[in-house]
């Protein structure tokens, strides 16, 4: 992983540390997995053209 990844991946999970001790436990961090999902897709799909 490169370093841009690395510190999304970094973000999201804090991020989600966060939110999900804010609202209920029960609630399923559905957006945070799509969110990077999304995100991870878009930076190997751009990091694999510039190289």
């Amino acid at each position: 992983f490169d370093d841009s990844l690395n510190s999304a991946i970094h973000t999201t999970y804090r991020t989600w540390l966060r939110s999900s001790s804010m609202h209920e436990p029960r609630d399923p961090p559905l957006k945070v997995v799509l969110f990077f999902f999304r995100s991870f897709l878009l930076t190997s799909i751009l990091g694999g053209r510039r190289r």
